[in-house]
Protein backbone atom coordinates (compact mmCIF):
# COMPACT_ATOMS: atom_id res chain seq x y z
CA UNK A 1 0.00 0.00 0.00
CA UNK A 2 1.28 3.26 -0.79
CA UNK A 3 0.58 6.73 1.58
CA UNK A 4 -1.43 8.29 -0.32
CA UNK A 5 -3.73 4.78 -0.43
CA UNK A 6 -3.22 4.40 3.03
CA UNK A 7 -3.91 8.45 4.15
CA UNK A 8 -7.42 8.32 1.74
CA UNK A 9 -8.61 5.29 4.09
CA UNK A 10 -7.96 7.16 7.22
CA UNK A 11 -9.73 9.83 6.03
CA UNK A 12 -12.79 7.51 4.76
CA UNK A 13 -13.01 6.22 8.59
CA UNK A 14 -12.77 10.72 9.74
CA UNK A 15 -15.52 10.86 7.92
CA UNK A 16 -17.77 7.90 8.45
CA UNK A 17 -17.30 8.39 12.15
CA UNK A 18 -18.25 12.33 11.52
CA UNK A 19 -21.24 10.33 10.11
CA UNK A 20 -21.77 8.34 13.10
CA UNK A 21 -21.37 11.63 15.76
CA UNK A 22 -18.60 10.10 17.65
CA UNK A 23 -15.93 12.40 19.10
CA UNK A 24 -14.91 14.86 17.17
CA UNK A 25 -11.29 14.37 18.68
CA UNK A 26 -10.81 11.21 17.27
CA UNK A 27 -12.39 12.27 13.71
CA UNK A 28 -9.79 15.10 13.65
CA UNK A 29 -7.03 12.77 15.56
CA UNK A 30 -7.33 10.14 12.20
CA UNK A 31 -7.54 13.54 9.69
CA UNK A 32 -4.73 14.89 11.45
CA UNK A 33 -2.75 10.99 10.95
CA UNK A 34 -3.88 10.85 7.25
CA UNK A 35 -1.83 14.60 6.66
CA UNK A 36 1.04 13.18 8.49
CA UNK A 37 1.25 10.51 6.40
CA UNK A 38 0.88 12.69 2.77
CA UNK A 39 3.63 14.33 4.15
CA UNK A 40 6.33 11.23 5.14
CA UNK A 41 8.50 10.84 2.53
CA UNK A 42 9.19 7.48 3.62
CA UNK A 43 6.66 4.77 2.36
CA UNK A 44 4.95 3.75 5.05
CA UNK A 45 4.50 0.29 4.40
CA UNK A 46 8.66 0.14 5.10
CA UNK A 47 7.98 1.87 8.65
CA UNK A 48 5.58 -0.71 9.48
CA UNK A 49 8.13 -3.22 8.90
CA UNK A 50 10.77 -1.80 10.88
CA UNK A 51 8.15 -0.66 13.73
CA UNK A 52 8.93 3.09 13.28
CA UNK A 53 4.87 3.78 12.82
CA UNK A 54 5.14 6.15 16.23
CA UNK A 55 7.50 8.27 14.46
CA UNK A 56 4.92 9.69 12.41
CA UNK A 57 3.29 13.08 14.41
CA UNK A 58 -0.11 12.08 15.32
CA UNK A 59 -0.02 8.50 14.57
CA UNK A 60 -0.78 6.87 18.05
CA UNK A 61 -1.54 3.20 19.11
CA UNK A 62 -5.01 2.82 17.54
CA UNK A 63 -4.12 4.22 14.35
CA UNK A 64 -1.24 2.35 14.11
CA UNK A 65 -2.16 -1.04 15.20
CA UNK A 66 -5.10 -0.26 12.22
CA UNK A 67 -2.41 0.80 9.74
CA UNK A 68 -0.71 -2.75 10.52
CA UNK A 69 -3.49 -4.65 9.81
CA UNK A 70 -4.43 -2.74 6.33
CA UNK A 71 0.19 -3.08 5.08
CA UNK A 72 0.72 -6.80 7.11
CA UNK A 73 -2.28 -8.57 7.15
CA UNK A 74 -4.59 -6.87 4.32
CA UNK A 75 -7.15 -6.94 7.29
CA UNK A 76 -9.36 -4.02 5.83
CA UNK A 77 -12.10 -5.12 8.71
CA UNK A 78 -12.12 -1.52 10.29
CA UNK A 79 -12.72 0.40 7.51
CA UNK A 80 -15.58 -2.22 6.38
CA UNK A 81 -17.38 -2.57 10.20
CA UNK A 82 -17.42 1.61 10.13
CA UNK A 83 -18.87 1.77 6.57
CA UNK A 84 -21.30 -0.84 7.30
CA UNK A 85 -23.12 1.48 9.66
CA UNK A 86 -23.29 3.97 6.82
CA UNK A 87 -26.34 4.18 4.35
CA UNK A 88 -25.48 2.68 1.48
CA UNK A 89 -25.95 5.73 -0.35
CA UNK A 90 -24.32 8.35 1.43
CA UNK A 91 -22.28 9.94 -0.99
CA UNK A 92 -25.61 10.40 -3.37
CA UNK A 93 -28.16 11.80 -0.71
CA UNK A 94 -24.83 14.32 0.93
CA UNK A 95 -25.36 15.45 -3.18
CA UNK A 96 -29.20 17.02 -2.34
CA UNK A 97 -28.45 20.72 -0.94
CA UNK A 98 -29.45 20.89 2.35
CA UNK A 99 -29.13 17.59 3.60
CA UNK A 100 -26.04 16.92 5.84
CA UNK A 101 -25.11 14.65 8.79
CA UNK A 102 -27.70 15.37 10.91
CA UNK A 103 -30.83 14.98 8.64
CA UNK A 104 -29.30 11.78 6.80
CA UNK A 105 -28.99 10.19 10.32
CA UNK A 106 -32.51 10.87 11.23
CA UNK A 107 -33.95 9.69 7.73
CA UNK A 108 -31.45 6.72 8.27
CA UNK A 109 -32.34 5.56 11.97
CA UNK A 110 -36.25 6.42 12.32
CA UNK A 111 -37.24 5.76 8.61
CA UNK A 112 -34.20 3.70 7.47
CA UNK A 113 -33.50 5.24 4.23
CA UNK A 114 -30.15 4.02 2.89
CA UNK A 115 -30.29 5.79 -0.99
CA UNK A 116 -31.86 7.71 -3.03
CA UNK A 117 -34.72 5.83 -3.84
CA UNK A 118 -35.45 4.76 -0.28
CA UNK A 119 -35.88 8.62 0.08
CA UNK A 120 -38.18 9.64 -3.05
CA UNK A 121 -40.55 6.43 -1.66
CA UNK A 122 -40.08 8.10 2.20
CA UNK A 123 -41.74 11.38 0.73
CA UNK A 124 -44.16 9.72 -1.79
CA UNK A 125 -45.83 8.27 1.69
CA UNK A 126 -45.47 11.45 3.43
CA UNK A 127 -43.26 10.25 6.16
CA UNK A 128 -41.25 13.35 6.27
CA UNK A 129 -44.38 15.24 7.39
CA UNK A 130 -43.37 16.04 11.32
CA UNK A 131 -39.92 14.98 11.42
CA UNK A 132 -38.43 17.97 13.72
CA UNK A 133 -35.40 18.60 11.27
CA UNK A 134 -37.53 18.93 8.10
CA UNK A 135 -39.70 22.00 7.77
CA UNK A 136 -42.72 22.12 5.19
CA UNK A 137 -40.95 24.45 2.59
CA UNK A 138 -37.58 22.14 2.89
CA UNK A 139 -39.35 19.06 2.32
CA UNK A 140 -41.66 20.29 -1.01
CA UNK A 141 -37.85 21.30 -2.48
CA UNK A 142 -36.56 17.60 -2.25
CA UNK A 143 -38.39 16.39 -5.32
CA UNK A 144 -36.78 18.35 -7.44
CA UNK A 145 -33.58 18.11 -5.98
CA UNK A 146 -33.73 14.37 -5.91
CA UNK A 147 -34.64 14.25 -9.77
CA UNK A 148 -31.33 16.73 -10.43
CA UNK A 149 -29.14 14.47 -8.77
CA UNK A 150 -30.87 11.02 -9.92
CA UNK A 151 -30.08 12.61 -13.35
CA UNK A 152 -26.06 12.36 -12.34
CA UNK A 153 -26.52 8.96 -12.41
CA UNK A 154 -24.47 6.99 -15.02
CA UNK A 155 -22.02 9.39 -15.54
CA UNK A 156 -18.31 10.85 -14.54
CA UNK A 157 -16.23 13.33 -13.95
CA UNK A 158 -13.33 13.51 -16.03
CA UNK A 159 -10.66 12.32 -13.44
CA UNK A 160 -12.87 8.89 -13.08
CA UNK A 161 -13.80 8.64 -16.77
CA UNK A 162 -10.19 8.96 -17.89
CA UNK A 163 -8.98 6.45 -14.96
CA UNK A 164 -11.61 3.75 -16.36
CA UNK A 165 -10.55 4.20 -20.20
CA UNK A 166 -6.70 3.95 -19.32
CA UNK A 167 -7.60 0.97 -17.10
CA UNK A 168 -9.30 -0.70 -20.00
CA UNK A 169 -6.57 0.10 -22.14
CA UNK A 170 -3.82 -1.21 -20.17
CA UNK A 171 -6.19 -4.38 -20.16
CA UNK A 172 -6.33 -4.62 -23.62
CA UNK A 173 -2.86 -4.29 -23.88
CA UNK A 174 -1.70 -6.56 -21.50
CA UNK A 175 -2.99 -9.28 -24.28
CA UNK A 176 -1.39 -7.47 -26.76
CA UNK A 177 -4.21 -5.15 -28.02
CA UNK A 178 -3.62 -2.04 -29.20
CA UNK A 179 -6.26 0.66 -28.05
CA UNK A 180 -7.16 4.30 -27.66
CA UNK A 181 -9.28 6.63 -25.88
CA UNK A 182 -11.67 8.22 -28.12
CA UNK A 183 -15.16 10.42 -28.08
CA UNK A 184 -15.80 12.30 -24.62
CA UNK A 185 -12.65 11.20 -23.14
CA UNK A 186 -10.66 11.83 -25.90
CA UNK A 187 -12.23 15.62 -26.10
CA UNK A 188 -11.81 15.87 -22.64
CA UNK A 189 -15.15 16.55 -21.47
CA UNK A 190 -15.80 17.53 -18.46
CA UNK A 191 -18.42 15.13 -17.46
CA UNK A 192 -17.82 11.75 -19.22
CA UNK A 193 -21.83 10.01 -20.38
CA UNK A 194 -19.85 7.39 -22.68
CA UNK A 195 -16.09 5.60 -23.01
CA UNK A 196 -15.39 5.39 -25.78
CA UNK A 197 -12.16 2.93 -27.32
CA UNK A 198 -10.78 2.57 -30.39
CA UNK A 199 -9.53 -0.94 -30.78
CA UNK A 200 -7.08 -2.33 -33.66
CA UNK A 201 -8.39 -5.10 -34.62
CA UNK A 202 -8.22 -7.86 -37.29
CA UNK A 203 -10.93 -10.25 -37.35
CA UNK A 204 -9.63 -12.79 -35.81
CA UNK A 205 -8.75 -10.62 -32.63
CA UNK A 206 -12.20 -10.51 -31.89
CA UNK A 207 -12.49 -13.55 -29.64
CA UNK A 208 -9.12 -12.78 -27.82
CA UNK A 209 -10.69 -9.05 -27.27
CA UNK A 210 -13.71 -10.97 -25.72
CA UNK A 211 -11.97 -12.93 -23.60
CA UNK A 212 -9.07 -10.00 -22.47
CA UNK A 213 -12.45 -7.96 -21.16
CA UNK A 214 -13.57 -11.15 -18.26
CA UNK A 215 -17.41 -9.30 -18.76
CA UNK A 216 -20.01 -11.84 -19.50
CA UNK A 217 -22.48 -9.36 -20.25
CA UNK A 218 -20.55 -7.72 -23.10
CA UNK A 219 -22.57 -7.49 -26.24
CA UNK A 220 -21.01 -7.35 -29.47
CA UNK A 221 -22.81 -5.96 -32.61
CA UNK A 222 -20.95 -5.33 -35.55
CA UNK A 223 -17.88 -3.72 -35.36
CA UNK A 224 -18.78 -2.42 -31.60
CA UNK A 225 -18.44 -4.39 -28.07
CA UNK A 226 -20.84 -3.19 -25.46
CA UNK A 227 -19.41 -3.23 -21.86
CA UNK A 228 -22.75 -2.65 -19.51
CA UNK A 229 -22.04 -0.17 -16.59
CA UNK A 230 -20.27 -0.41 -13.68
CA UNK A 231 -20.06 1.12 -10.20
CA UNK A 232 -23.08 3.87 -11.34
CA UNK A 233 -20.45 4.57 -14.30
CA UNK A 234 -21.47 4.96 -17.82
CA UNK A 235 -21.75 2.56 -20.76
CA UNK A 236 -18.48 1.53 -22.36
CA UNK A 237 -17.74 1.17 -25.98
CA UNK A 238 -15.43 -0.50 -27.87
CA UNK A 239 -14.83 -0.34 -31.39
CA UNK A 240 -12.89 -2.61 -33.56
CA UNK A 241 -11.25 -0.98 -36.32
CA UNK A 242 -8.59 -2.85 -39.01
CA UNK A 243 -5.49 -0.46 -38.72
CA UNK A 244 -6.31 0.43 -42.45
CA UNK A 245 -8.92 2.49 -41.11
CA UNK A 246 -7.99 3.69 -37.79
CA UNK A 247 -7.40 7.34 -38.53
CA UNK A 248 -10.84 8.02 -40.25
CA UNK A 249 -12.41 6.08 -37.36
CA UNK A 250 -10.45 8.24 -34.75
CA UNK A 251 -11.72 11.27 -36.34
CA UNK A 252 -15.55 10.29 -36.76
CA UNK A 253 -15.59 8.77 -33.02
CA UNK A 254 -13.54 11.86 -31.80
CA UNK A 255 -15.84 14.82 -32.74
CA UNK A 256 -19.35 15.63 -31.28
CA UNK A 257 -21.84 14.72 -33.50
CA UNK A 258 -22.19 18.51 -34.24
CA UNK A 259 -18.78 18.79 -35.57
CA UNK A 260 -18.91 15.52 -37.66
CA UNK A 261 -21.70 16.74 -39.32
CA UNK A 262 -20.48 20.73 -40.13
CA UNK A 263 -17.37 18.28 -41.72
CA UNK A 264 -19.59 16.22 -43.80
CA UNK A 265 -22.07 19.22 -44.66
CA UNK A 266 -18.24 20.66 -46.31
CA UNK A 267 -17.33 17.66 -47.69
CA UNK A 268 -20.24 17.32 -49.84
CA UNK A 269 -20.33 20.87 -50.95
CA UNK A 270 -16.73 20.52 -52.47
CA UNK A 271 -17.79 16.53 -53.68
CA UNK A 272 -16.65 14.61 -51.37
CA UNK A 273 -17.92 12.12 -48.54
CA UNK A 274 -16.92 10.92 -45.65
CA UNK A 275 -18.74 7.39 -44.80
CA UNK A 276 -18.06 5.35 -41.68
CA UNK A 277 -15.34 3.05 -43.90
CA UNK A 278 -14.29 5.30 -46.16
CA UNK A 279 -14.06 8.99 -47.89
CA UNK A 280 -14.26 9.59 -51.41
CA UNK A 281 -13.82 12.48 -53.91
CA UNK A 282 -15.56 12.50 -57.13
CA UNK A 283 -16.72 9.10 -56.23
CA UNK A 284 -12.96 7.45 -56.20
CA UNK A 285 -11.52 6.94 -52.59
CA UNK A 286 -9.18 9.13 -51.11
CA UNK A 287 -6.32 7.23 -49.21
CA UNK A 288 -5.83 8.98 -45.70
CA UNK A 289 -2.73 7.87 -42.92
CA UNK A 290 -3.88 10.28 -40.42
CA UNK A 291 -6.89 13.13 -38.89
CA UNK A 292 -4.55 15.74 -40.62
CA UNK A 293 -4.90 14.14 -43.86
CA UNK A 294 -8.73 14.83 -43.82
CA UNK A 295 -8.60 18.14 -42.42
CA UNK A 296 -6.44 19.02 -45.37
CA UNK A 297 -8.62 17.66 -47.94
CA UNK A 298 -11.23 19.68 -46.37
CA UNK A 299 -8.93 22.74 -46.87
CA UNK A 300 -8.99 22.86 -42.90
CA UNK A 301 -6.25 23.74 -41.04
CA UNK A 302 -5.97 20.68 -38.31
CA UNK A 303 -8.07 21.28 -35.35
CA UNK A 304 -6.95 19.31 -31.98
CA UNK A 305 -9.47 17.14 -30.65
CA UNK A 306 -9.89 19.22 -27.66
CA UNK A 307 -12.08 21.80 -29.51
CA UNK A 308 -14.02 19.35 -31.77
CA UNK A 309 -17.51 20.59 -29.82
CA UNK A 310 -19.63 21.98 -33.73
CA UNK A 311 -19.16 25.04 -32.38
CA UNK A 312 -19.39 27.75 -35.27
CA UNK A 313 -16.08 28.95 -34.60
CA UNK A 314 -14.21 25.66 -34.77
CA UNK A 315 -14.41 25.64 -38.72
CA UNK A 316 -14.29 29.35 -39.42
CA UNK A 317 -10.74 29.39 -37.60
CA UNK A 318 -9.75 26.22 -39.41
CA UNK A 319 -10.94 28.30 -42.68
CA UNK A 320 -8.78 30.64 -42.35
CA UNK A 321 -5.48 28.93 -41.03
CA UNK A 322 -6.46 30.67 -37.58
CA UNK A 323 -6.38 27.92 -34.91
CA UNK A 324 -3.78 29.10 -32.34
CA UNK A 325 -1.45 27.31 -30.42
CA UNK A 326 -3.17 26.10 -27.87
CA UNK A 327 -1.60 25.67 -23.78
CA UNK A 328 0.23 23.09 -22.88
CA UNK A 329 0.83 21.57 -19.71
CA UNK A 330 4.75 21.95 -20.19
CA UNK A 331 3.59 26.18 -20.44
CA UNK A 332 2.91 26.39 -16.98
CA UNK A 333 5.24 27.96 -14.79
CA UNK A 334 3.46 28.22 -11.65
CA UNK A 335 0.38 27.44 -9.36
CA UNK A 336 -2.37 29.88 -7.87
CA UNK A 337 -5.16 29.13 -5.78
CA UNK A 338 -3.59 26.68 -3.16
CA UNK A 339 -4.47 25.57 0.81
CA UNK A 340 -2.82 24.53 3.44
CA UNK A 341 -3.44 23.41 7.21
CA UNK A 342 -3.51 26.45 8.48
CA UNK A 343 -7.14 26.77 6.83
CA UNK A 344 -8.78 23.91 5.34
CA UNK A 345 -5.61 22.18 3.52
CA UNK A 346 -4.04 18.79 4.83
CA UNK A 347 -0.44 19.61 3.77
CA UNK A 348 1.54 21.98 5.58
CA UNK A 349 2.94 25.39 3.79
CA UNK A 350 6.82 23.21 3.46
CA UNK A 351 5.09 20.85 2.19
CA UNK A 352 2.99 22.64 -0.50
CA UNK A 353 6.21 24.26 -1.94
CA UNK A 354 8.37 21.97 -2.05
CA UNK A 355 5.42 19.68 -3.78
CA UNK A 356 5.21 23.05 -6.64
CA UNK A 357 9.10 22.53 -6.68
CA UNK A 358 9.06 18.82 -7.67
CA UNK A 359 6.81 19.70 -10.40
CA UNK A 360 9.07 21.94 -11.70
CA UNK A 361 6.72 25.32 -10.59
CA UNK A 362 9.26 28.70 -10.24
CA UNK A 363 6.37 30.01 -8.29
CA UNK A 364 3.59 29.22 -6.28
CA UNK A 365 0.62 31.63 -4.71
CA UNK A 366 -0.72 30.24 -1.38
CA UNK A 367 -4.37 31.33 -0.72
CA UNK A 368 -5.87 30.16 2.94
CA UNK A 369 -9.67 30.85 3.63
CA UNK A 370 -10.47 34.40 4.84
CA UNK A 371 -11.80 34.54 8.43
CA UNK A 372 -15.15 34.88 7.70
CA UNK A 373 -15.07 30.85 6.03
CA UNK A 374 -14.98 29.31 9.81
CA UNK A 375 -16.37 26.45 8.66
CA UNK A 376 -13.04 26.10 6.46
CA UNK A 377 -10.71 27.54 9.40
CA UNK A 378 -10.49 30.76 7.89
CA UNK A 379 -7.42 33.28 9.26
CA UNK A 380 -8.20 36.05 11.50
CA UNK A 381 -5.45 38.94 11.27
CA UNK A 382 -3.12 37.05 13.93
CA UNK A 383 -3.23 34.30 11.89
CA UNK A 384 -2.82 35.70 8.55
CA UNK A 385 0.50 37.53 10.28
CA UNK A 386 1.85 34.17 11.41
CA UNK A 387 1.61 32.77 7.55
CA UNK A 388 3.30 36.10 6.00
CA UNK A 389 6.12 35.51 8.60
CA UNK A 390 6.36 31.76 7.37
CA UNK A 391 6.43 32.66 3.97
CA UNK A 392 8.82 35.41 4.24
CA UNK A 393 11.23 32.76 6.60
CA UNK A 394 10.39 29.92 4.01
CA UNK A 395 11.48 31.72 1.31
CA UNK A 396 14.59 32.69 2.41
CA UNK A 397 15.58 28.78 2.56
CA UNK A 398 14.16 27.98 -0.66
CA UNK A 399 15.48 30.81 -3.15
CA UNK A 400 14.68 28.50 -6.16
CA UNK A 401 10.93 29.67 -6.10
CA UNK A 402 8.66 32.52 -5.09
CA UNK A 403 6.00 32.04 -2.74
CA UNK A 404 3.40 34.89 -3.46
CA UNK A 405 1.08 36.00 -0.02
CA UNK A 406 -2.53 35.42 -0.88
CA UNK A 407 -5.65 35.00 0.26
CA UNK A 408 -9.02 33.02 -0.80
CA UNK A 409 -11.71 36.15 0.04
CA UNK A 410 -15.41 35.39 1.28
CA UNK A 411 -17.50 37.96 -1.12
CA UNK A 412 -19.52 39.09 1.38
CA UNK A 413 -23.61 39.05 0.88
CA UNK A 414 -23.13 42.67 -0.02
CA UNK A 415 -20.01 42.40 -2.32
CA UNK A 416 -17.69 43.69 -0.06
CA UNK A 417 -14.71 41.55 0.46
CA UNK A 418 -13.69 39.63 3.62
CA UNK A 419 -10.63 41.95 5.98
CA UNK A 420 -10.51 45.73 5.67
CA UNK A 421 -8.30 47.64 3.97
CA UNK A 422 -5.15 47.74 5.90
CA UNK A 423 -5.23 44.03 5.84
CA UNK A 424 -5.81 43.15 2.04
CA UNK A 425 -2.95 45.34 1.02
CA UNK A 426 -0.73 43.00 2.93
CA UNK A 427 -1.12 40.52 0.30
CA UNK A 428 0.42 39.72 -3.42
CA UNK A 429 -2.93 38.99 -4.29
CA UNK A 430 -6.88 38.46 -3.61
CA UNK A 431 -8.64 36.04 -4.74
CA UNK A 432 -12.18 36.54 -4.13
CA UNK A 433 -15.20 34.23 -4.51
CA UNK A 434 -18.39 33.19 -3.00
CA UNK A 435 -19.09 30.24 -0.83
CA UNK A 436 -22.51 31.35 0.91
CA UNK A 437 -25.82 32.80 0.10
CA UNK A 438 -25.88 30.92 -3.16
CA UNK A 439 -29.67 31.29 -3.22
CA UNK A 440 -29.67 34.77 -4.31
CA UNK A 441 -31.82 36.21 -7.69
CA UNK A 442 -29.92 36.53 -10.86
CA UNK A 443 -29.48 40.33 -10.22
CA UNK A 444 -28.66 40.28 -6.97
CA UNK A 445 -25.68 38.06 -7.65
CA UNK A 446 -24.45 39.24 -10.43
CA UNK A 447 -24.41 42.77 -8.51
CA UNK A 448 -22.63 40.93 -5.92
CA UNK A 449 -19.89 39.97 -7.88
CA UNK A 450 -19.49 42.88 -10.13
CA UNK A 451 -19.13 44.87 -7.06
CA UNK A 452 -16.22 42.49 -5.80
CA UNK A 453 -14.59 43.10 -9.21
CA UNK A 454 -14.38 46.57 -8.93
CA UNK A 455 -12.53 46.32 -5.01
CA UNK A 456 -9.11 47.24 -5.95
CA UNK A 457 -7.85 44.68 -4.38
CA UNK A 458 -9.26 41.95 -6.04
CA UNK A 459 -6.81 39.92 -8.57
CA UNK A 460 -8.52 36.99 -9.44
CA UNK A 461 -12.33 35.50 -9.11
CA UNK A 462 -12.00 31.66 -8.79
CA UNK A 463 -14.95 29.12 -9.83
CA UNK A 464 -17.05 31.94 -10.63
CA UNK A 465 -20.59 30.24 -11.05
CA UNK A 466 -20.36 27.89 -7.73
CA UNK A 467 -20.82 24.57 -9.86
CA UNK A 468 -19.79 21.22 -8.17
CA UNK A 469 -20.05 18.91 -11.28
CA UNK A 470 -22.84 16.23 -10.95
CA UNK A 471 -23.28 17.78 -7.23
CA UNK A 472 -24.39 20.93 -6.71
CA UNK A 473 -25.81 23.23 -10.22
CA UNK A 474 -24.39 26.64 -10.33
CA UNK A 475 -25.76 29.70 -8.85
CA UNK A 476 -28.11 31.92 -11.10
CA UNK A 477 -25.93 34.93 -12.37
CA UNK A 478 -25.21 37.32 -16.30
CA UNK A 479 -22.00 35.47 -16.85
CA UNK A 480 -21.57 37.97 -19.56
CA UNK A 481 -21.69 40.93 -17.11
CA UNK A 482 -19.22 39.89 -14.87
CA UNK A 483 -16.88 38.74 -17.57
CA UNK A 484 -17.26 42.26 -19.41
CA UNK A 485 -16.84 43.66 -15.76
CA UNK A 486 -13.28 41.82 -14.97
CA UNK A 487 -12.30 42.73 -18.56
CA UNK A 488 -12.75 46.37 -17.65
CA UNK A 489 -11.15 46.01 -13.88
CA UNK A 490 -8.18 44.06 -15.14
CA UNK A 491 -9.08 41.04 -13.14
CA UNK A 492 -8.10 37.32 -13.86
CA UNK A 493 -10.91 34.85 -14.02
CA UNK A 494 -10.26 31.68 -12.56
CA UNK A 495 -10.46 28.12 -14.63
CA UNK A 496 -10.41 26.26 -11.28
CA UNK A 497 -8.85 22.76 -11.90
CA UNK A 498 -10.26 20.40 -9.26
CA UNK A 499 -12.55 17.61 -11.59
CA UNK A 500 -15.38 18.42 -9.08
CA UNK A 501 -15.64 22.18 -10.38
CA UNK A 502 -13.52 22.96 -13.62
CA UNK A 503 -15.31 26.61 -13.32
CA UNK A 504 -15.13 28.76 -15.64
CA UNK A 505 -16.52 26.87 -18.19
CA UNK A 506 -14.69 26.43 -21.32
CA UNK A 507 -18.04 27.44 -23.48
CA UNK A 508 -17.31 30.94 -21.83
CA UNK A 509 -13.07 31.04 -22.69
CA UNK A 510 -12.98 32.04 -26.06
CA UNK A 511 -14.59 35.23 -26.13
CA UNK A 512 -13.16 36.56 -22.68
CA UNK A 513 -9.83 35.69 -24.14
CA UNK A 514 -10.08 36.82 -27.12
CA UNK A 515 -11.12 40.46 -25.90
CA UNK A 516 -7.36 39.94 -24.35
CA UNK A 517 -9.03 38.76 -20.71
CA UNK A 518 -6.72 36.49 -18.83
CA UNK A 519 -7.11 33.21 -17.42
CA UNK A 520 -5.51 31.81 -14.05
CA UNK A 521 -5.62 28.47 -13.64
CA UNK A 522 -5.90 27.20 -10.09
CA UNK A 523 -6.04 23.57 -8.98
CA UNK A 524 -7.86 25.01 -6.16
CA UNK A 525 -5.38 21.96 -3.71
CA UNK A 526 -5.71 21.11 -0.20
CA UNK A 527 -2.89 18.67 -0.35
CA UNK A 528 0.21 18.04 -2.64
CA UNK A 529 -1.50 15.58 -4.78
CA UNK A 530 -4.11 18.52 -5.21
CA UNK A 531 -1.26 20.24 -7.53
CA UNK A 532 -1.59 17.41 -10.00
CA UNK A 533 -5.30 18.65 -10.96
CA UNK A 534 -3.49 21.39 -12.62
CA UNK A 535 -3.67 18.56 -16.13
CA UNK A 536 -7.33 18.78 -15.86
CA UNK A 537 -7.35 22.69 -16.11
CA UNK A 538 -4.97 22.95 -19.08
CA UNK A 539 -7.43 19.96 -20.54
CA UNK A 540 -10.36 22.40 -20.23
CA UNK A 541 -8.45 25.51 -20.93
CA UNK A 542 -7.40 24.02 -24.36
CA UNK A 543 -10.99 23.16 -25.24
CA UNK A 544 -11.55 27.42 -24.63
CA UNK A 545 -8.75 28.06 -27.26
CA UNK A 546 -6.60 29.21 -24.54
CA UNK A 547 -3.27 29.91 -25.72
CA UNK A 548 0.01 30.24 -23.64
CA UNK A 549 0.04 34.33 -24.02
CA UNK A 550 -3.64 33.99 -22.42
CA UNK A 551 -2.91 32.10 -18.85
CA UNK A 552 -1.55 33.87 -15.88
CA UNK A 553 0.92 30.94 -15.14
CA UNK A 554 2.91 30.75 -17.87
CA UNK A 555 4.29 33.91 -16.68
CA UNK A 556 7.74 34.09 -14.37
CA UNK A 557 7.47 35.24 -11.27
CA UNK A 558 8.74 38.67 -11.82
CA UNK A 559 6.07 39.07 -14.57
CA UNK A 560 3.52 38.01 -11.97
CA UNK A 561 4.04 40.13 -9.51
CA UNK A 562 3.83 43.16 -12.02
CA UNK A 563 0.94 41.79 -13.25
CA UNK A 564 -0.83 41.51 -9.50
CA UNK A 565 0.12 45.45 -9.19
CA UNK A 566 -2.26 46.03 -12.17
CA UNK A 567 0.66 48.27 -13.73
Amino acid sequence: MDNRLIARYLLEMARGMEYLDESPFRVQAYRKAAQSILETPVPVSEMVEQGRLSGIPGVGKGIASTIEAWVRDRDFSAVEELNARLPRGLDELLKIPGLGFKRIRALHTQLSVETLDDLQEAIRQGKLSGMRAFPRKFVDSLPRSLERVMSYRGKLLISAGLSRAEAMILQLASRGVKARATGQCRRFAEVIERIDILVECSGEDREKILDSLGEPHAVIRNDTVTVPPSAGGPVMELHLVPRERLSLRLLLTTGSDAHILALRKLASEMGAEIGEDEITLRGRPVSVSAEEDIYRLLGLQYLPPEVREGRDSELARARTNAVPALLEIGDIRGTIHNHTDRSDGVSSLPAMVRGAMERGYRWIGISDHSKSAYYAGGLDEEAVALQHREISALGGKLPEITIFRGIESDILADGSLDYPPEILRRFDFVIASIHSYMEMSRQAMTKRIIKALRNPFTTILAHPTGRLLLAREPYEVDMDAVLEEALKNRVAVELNANPMRLDLDWRLMDSFVTQGGIIAIGPDAHSVDGLDDMTYGVMIARKGFVTPQACLNTRDARDVKEWFCKT
